[in-house]
């Protein structure tokens, strides 16, 4: 039940507010306010050599705060940072001239039952939200990240090894902001458990979430991407991405599951580049015209389709899909058939669009209401 407060503070080196050298500990709700510091180096706020605990519905409040050449605007941990027992981090308004632009650890981080908070924070290079080296777990919590910009990878944020989410957790970014060619988060591995969800709304940037996992590590194993039934990745509001919602440099041989995906108003790609093979289940994309046979993904042994339903309410010709060659599956509002405003794919079969008044029903599909998605297209003739 201590406070500790600390405002317009400057060092030459590490530590803004202050430096701590042994392990550090924020308990039995306790508080530390840090307001206005600036470091040469690392850490605006603080920088600690050890791990760092704040525990017991303790509180650590930084706002305007700076690390001039080094990582993490707000602090920077060399090991790792536990914040359990309905505590809370709320950093803003902090800048990083390295990587880290809100928070910076180089070990673990662990966030169970408990909030963190950053916004409005830069990076000069890696991790405008901010940059893990060994990996983030959220366990019943809640991680925010709003209005953070970086010219690098990782506007909302970059770690190196797994993005764990279980028990009733979330993970919001919004209002996030990258160029053309990064992503937004970029994690080895995402898993997301039951009742958990990865919500972002309106981010730009290259691709949403860019997973490298290409070397398998032990921690990520053969699950890249791992969304168990009854967790969510959507997105909401205007999400321009140019290159897709997913990047996924996936292990040798792996097969990349898709479910629990939600889109709204997109006009993207859902997967890029093209790992071996894709299973679709439990994914809906809502589209915005206009929709010229626009790619949901390509896999070099093809993909499987079990649950999918698209939509475009404003295309004239209706929606379906083009999955004609058996690799590459993609969105269309074709100008040669007449199409509902929604299709729906339930294990690799959708009901069949009209054929056009010129033309007629092939005889071989003639008694199917359902087709295969590979034959979409070819169920008409002059």
């Amino acid at each position: 039940m201590s406070n500790l407060s600390i405002s317009n503070a400057v060092s030459r080196a590490d530590g803004g507010g202050f430096r701590a050298e042994g392990r550090l500990q924020v308990i039995n709700r306790s508080s530390v306010i840090i307001q206005h510091a600036r470091a040469g180096h690392a850490g605006g706020g603080f920088a600690a050599n050890q791990d760092v605990v704040i525990a017991g519905m303790s509180n650590v409040n930084i706002s305007n705060s700076q690390a001039v050449s080094g990582h993490g605007g707000g602090f920077a941990l060399r090991r790792g940072l536990q914040v359990t027992g309905r505590s809370a981090i709320f950093i803003s308004n902090t800048t990083a001239g390295g990587s880290g632009g809100g928070a910076y650890a180089g070990g673990h981080v662990v966030i169970n039952s408990s909030t963190v908070s950053i916004q409005h924070a830069r990076a000069g290079t890696v991790g405008a939200g901010f940059a893990i080296d060994g990996g983030l777990e959220v366990h019943s919590g809640w991680m925010f990240v709003r209005d953070s910009t970086t010219t690098r990878v990782g506007s909302g944020g970059f770690m190196k090894g797994r993005a764990l989410l279980t028990s009733q957790s979330q993970f919001v970014v919004r209002d996030v902001e990258g160029n053309d060619s990064s992503a937004v988060l970029v994690a080895d591995c995402l898993h997301i458990h039951p009742g958990s969800a990865f919500l972002m709304e309106n981010v730009k940037g290259g691709h949403a979430v860019k997973l490298q996992n290409s070397g398998c590590s032990s921690e990520c194993s053969n699950r890249t991407l791992q969304m168990e039934t009854g967790a969510a990745l959507n997105t909401t509001g205007h999400c321009p991405l140019s290159l897709g919602l997913l990047s996924v440099a996936a292990c040798p041989n792996e097969t990349v599951h898709l479910s629990g995906i939600h889109l709204r108003s997109w006009s993207s790609p859902l997967l890029s580049p093209q790992p071996n093979h894709v299973v679709i289940d439990d994914v809906s994309i809502h589209y915005e015209p206009p929709l010229k046979n626009l790619p949901i993904l390509t896999a070099k042994d093809g993909f499987t389709v079990n649950s999918l339903v698209a939509t475009c309410p404003d295309c004239a010709q209706g929606v379906t899909l083009n999955a004609s060659n058996g690799t590459r599956l993609a969105a269309v509002s074709p100008m040669k058939l007449q199409c509902p405003s929604q299709v729906t794919v339930s294990k690799g079969f959708t009901s069949r669009c009209a054929c056009p008044n010129y033309q007629i029903t092939k005889e071989h599909f003639r008694d199917q209401e359902f087709v295969s998605v590979q034959d979409v297209f070819e169920i008409c003739r002059f």
